[in-house]
């Protein structure tokens, strides 16, 4: 079989072809061209880029223009050329003083308080100072962020030596001056004292491990702002103490505060039907409770402390707690003794017969006392302050607290024992641990204690010859802290000079 190949026979272009032809040529054509165009851009890229700054308006003053750029597009990466934009660094910045002030107790940077940043220049950041608000209490000026004022509200801030009502009115006054003046970037507390309060109460329990100590009234818990709200309510509180003659309205009113660490450890008392519980012993002078004061003010965190009192007993007045040999030896050795002075035919009463004898002598007193206040006021001579009459009887001499004395109970009997005597390094010791858990660990500086005694006008020789050397002591090892004497009003003598002067020269004319 024969295989057939096919040959087209040559035939002349018709129209059709020759329109074709034409066709591709102008496109393969307007392809070169183009071609051509898109080369040239990206070679010689248009200046168009970036468009000029906006006209300047009439309005706006040359000087304070804003000049802007523009950007239309995101630049893309290629190897054309790119425009530079230049921008001046700043030479100087005027910038506003600026003082930043925290009190370290609430978070401030600090030795002992204010944090002050100046930051007037840029270059000079790292110049820091310090300005804590200062103040002064009777002259004795202190400087802190947080201060505390611990004051004695006992009776003996208004005797008759003292100026009476008027003389404790002028510590009230003084104290409300300092905190009124607070700013409110300040933190402060203050505490009243009473240590009669404590005595007659008589429960202090086994050496006070932490618990109320019934002498001790706070205006608040802890350190607060002195903003006008914690300052209104601070005068408010402070009204309340020692207001009139009347004994329910002298000292604390309400024993508020838990010490919260442990006490110097003290010989409790004891009495002959429970050793435990009635009738406590003495330190002498009720030392203890100024000691607790004391610790309830270093408890508080403050900067700087002012206690006023009337008192600051020495340390060597602070006997060593007994041990329970030496303790349960005493007990039996002062039984002994007053079972000795029954047999000699004395008697011994009970604890709540004796009472009765002293309650017969206050009320006796008592009413002695309101009758020469009534006197007193038809003078317009200050009511004379007492708080227990007992005190009163006793002074006077009185029957009925002769007979009163008379009665014996069994502790009146005690046993001769040598105590051993705290001193002034060895009370500290045991504060050390507070000053580490309070101040220490909290970076803050330990407190300056400045000590303002209260003493009758006349003066008191044998206070300053026995007790102010220990007390400037005392102040000296915290934190250099000073002791001043403040001498009291007006005493009740002179009011009662000056009466009789105007009756002798009424007598004359």
């Amino acid at each position: 079989m024969k295989i057939r190949h096919f040959k087209p026979k040559h035939q002349k272009n018709s129209l059709f072809l020759k329109v074709l032809i034409a066709v591709g040529a102008l496109m393969t054509a307007a392809l070169i061209l183009a071609g051509g165009i898109m080369v040239t851009q990206a070679i010689l890229p248009s200046e168009t880029e970036f468009e000029s700054v906006p006209p300047q308006q009439n309005t706006v003053e040359p000087e304070k223009q804003k000049r802007k750029v523009i950007t239309k597009n995101v630049q893309k990466r290629n190897s054309s050329l790119v425009k530079r934009i230049n921008i001046v660094q700043p030479q100087q910045i005027n910038t506003p003083q600026i003082e930043i002030s925290l009190p370290s107790g609430m978070g401030g940077d600090g030795t002992d308080g204010f944090s002050s940043i100046d930051m007037s220049g840029m270059a000079n950041l790292g110049k820091v100072k310090i300005d804590l608000p200062e103040f002064d209490i009777f002259g004795v000026k202190g400087s802190s962020d947080r201060v505390l004022i611990c004051f004695d509200v006992c009776d003996k801030t208004m005797t008759e030596e003292m100026g009476a009502l008027p003389a404790f009115n002028v510590v009230k006054n003084e104290i409300a001056t300092l905190v009124r003046g607070l700013p409110a970037t300040c933190l402060f507390n203050v505490m009243a004292f009473d240590m009669n309060r404590g005595q007659k109460q008589g429960n202090l329990g086994n050496g006070i491990e932490g618990g109320n100590v019934n002498c001790i009234e706070v205006y608040r818990q802890n350190l607060v702002p002195a903003n006008s709200s914690n300052k209104s309510a601070f005068e408010s509180w402070i009204k309340q103490f020692n207001t009139s003659a009347d004994p329910k309205d002298m000292g604390i009113r309400d024993a508020n505060y838990d010490l919260r660490f442990p006490y110097v450890p003290f010989n409790e008392g004891f009495a002959y039907s429970s050793v435990e519980k009635k009738n406590h012993v003495w330190q002498r002078h009720g030392v203890v409770y100024w000691y607790m004061a004391y610790q309830a003010a270093i408890e508080q965190g403050a900067g700087v402390i002012y206690f006023l009192t009337t008192h600051w007993p020495r340390a060597d007045e602070f006997w060593v707690k007994m041990t329970p040999a030496e303790r349960k030896k005493y007990v039996e050795q002062t039984k002994k003794n007053a079972e000795k002075y029954e047999k000699s035919g004395g008697k011994i009463f009970t604890p709540d017969e004796k009472n009765k004898f002293f309650a017969i002598a206050r009320e006796v007193a008592r009413k002695m006392i309101e009758e020469e206040n009534a006197a007193r006021a038809k003078k317009g001579i200050p009511p004379m302050v007492v708080r227990d009459s007992w005190g009163y009887a006793a002074q006077k001499g009185i029957p009925e607290a002769k007979t009163a004395m008379s009665k014996k109970t069994w502790d009146d009997f005690p046993s001769e024992f040598k105590f051993k005597h705290h001193t002034n390094s060895s009370i500290m010791a045991h504060y050390e641990p507070i000053f580490k858990k309070v101040y220490d660990e909290r970076g803050l500086k330990r407190p300056v204690f400045n000590m303002i005694i209260m003493l009758p006008k006349k003066g008191d020789p044998e206070w300053q010859k026995k007790y102010f050397k220990n007390a400037s002591a005392w102040a000296r090892q915290n934190n250099k802290g000073v002791v001043r004497i403040l001498r009291g009003a007006k005493p009740i003598s002179e009011y009662e000079d000056s009466g009789k002067k105007k009756e002798s020269k009424t007598e004359k004319k």
